[in-house]
């Protein structure tokens, strides 16, 4: 199911949710906000599936909080700021250095250029 990946996140909170979703972010975060009780912002998002979501929240499971909420360390930060807005995933992320999750979002990612 291919869509947009996400990164939202709550500052005065130190937390960045990795999400995926098939509709625009901005319908996204309109939701979120109506329940959050702080500020939260889009960081970055890319193209992507829930592949790469799930091989991001592989990425940074040290840094898991609750649900799909990640305290945003240096390390995440980094990332989103590299992604950034309509950033593309396939090339930020080299499956030869991350886990599984990321090798096998990678290899569908191929498979659908061809």
């Amino acid at each position: 199911m291919t869509g947009n990946v996400y990164f939202i996140a709550a500052p005065t909170a130190c937390m960045t949710k990795i999400g995926f979703t098939r509709h625009a972010v901005e319908h996204r975060l309109r939701a979120l906000r109506a329940g959050s009780p702080v500020h939260l912002e889009v960081m970055a998002w890319a193209a992507g599936g829930r592949e790469y979501e799930r091989a991001l929240h592989e990425m940074f499971a040290e840094d898991w909080s609750h649900g799909e909420w990640f305290r945003s360390s240096a390390a995440l930060v980094a990332f989103r700021t590299a992604v950034g807005l309509g950033g593309d995933l396939t090339i930020m992320i080299d499956p030869s250095r991350y886990p599984r999750g990321i090798f096998v979002a990678h290899m569908l990612a191929e498979s659908r250029r061809t």
